[in-house]
């Protein structure tokens, strides 16, 4: 079993919606990002693929402390990377579940397949890409918002990206066909998005590596977010880090990997909001994330 490997991480999708401002907890036309500190390129850019286990396993759950009680999320992730017989390709297919409840009226579930294809174009560099689609259904409850009810869409990204040994650059185009959730009174739309993420590594000492990760999303109902995340990894065994989110603020990341046991490998990460993004969300409140990935 290969001991280098891009490590993709949890991630808890984002619904970006065009509700009344009653609605909304932050502004007009952002209900909440659900998406995580840790980053899990598939679910934006669903392109980058573990190739370190044929076998992966991702479970992960996101939850607001103090104000926000009741917001939370979970993900269920499992990939599947076939035997090739064609030298420096790979395929990757996976299932992917969302779960999250935006306090007690709002409920949203996704489920995805994804594939994805990598292939070595030179001996440093590696052309990726992927596409997910599936459905989300987003749950209102009818006495407290409006009427309510359910209803679904089809969910959709592309992504495509390089990389190389220092280097990984991505690009995603998510819910390109830009439906509408309807429901008795009123209806929301679900925006197209455009995601970039580039990811630097420096090595520092034969055991340590310093990385910069940078995220940035656009839509087309004029929202944006970005984030920058520095970290230090011992023997890509241990990882500490710190980054800032636009929507929330200051976070810490702490995580192990690569850690075997008989065949399978174990990776583990927890993150936590050390200072609220005050600006945006007027009530003080901190998020706790913890993700496991197993790989056979």
């Amino acid at each position: 079993m290969k001991k280098k490997s891009f490590f993709l991480i949890i991630s808890l999708c984002s619904l970006l919606c065009s509700l009344q401002p009653s609605y909304s907890q932050v502004n007009d036309n952002l209900i909440f990002s659900f998406d995580q500190f840790h980053l899990n390129t598939q679910s934006f850019a669903p392109s980058l693929i573990d190739t370190t286990s044929k076998i992966n396993l991702i479970l992960g759950d996101r939850s607001y402390k103090g104000v926000y009680n009741g917001i939370n999320a979970r993900f269920f992730q499992v990939n599947y990377l076939p035997t090739t017989s064609i030298k420096n390709q790979h395929h990757s297919i996976g299932v992917q579940f969302y779960q999250s409840n935006m306090g007690q009226y709002i409920r949203t579930n996704t489920v995805l397949g994804n594939y994805g294809f990598r292939i070595a174009i030179s001996k440093q560099l590696a052309l990726t890409s992927g596409v997910n689609i599936g459905y989300k259904s987003m749950i209102l409850d009818p006495a407290n918002v409006g009427g309510g009810g359910t209803s679904n869409v089809l969910s959709s990204s592309l992504g495509i990206g390089l990389i190389s040994k220092k280097l990984t650059l991505l690009i995603g185009y998510k819910d390109f066909l830009n439906q509408k959730l309807k429901y008795n009174q009123f209806e929301v739309s679900t925006p197209v998005s455009y995601n970039f993420y580039l990811n630097y590594l420096k090595r520092l000492h034969e055991n340590w590596d310093l990385f910069f990760y940078m995220l940035g999303e656009f839509d087309n109902h004029n929202e944006k977010n970005y984030r920058a995340t520095v970290s230090c990894k011992w023997k890509n065994e241990l990882e500490l880090g710190t980054g800032y989110r636009m929507d929330k603020g200051t976070f810490a990341l702490l995580g192990i990997s690569n850690i075997e046991w008989q065949a399978v490998t174990f990776a583990a990460n927890l993150s936590y909001l050390v200072i609220p993004n005050l600006r945006l969300q007027t009530i003080p409140n901190q998020v706790v994330e913890l993700t496991l990935k197993v790989g056979y």
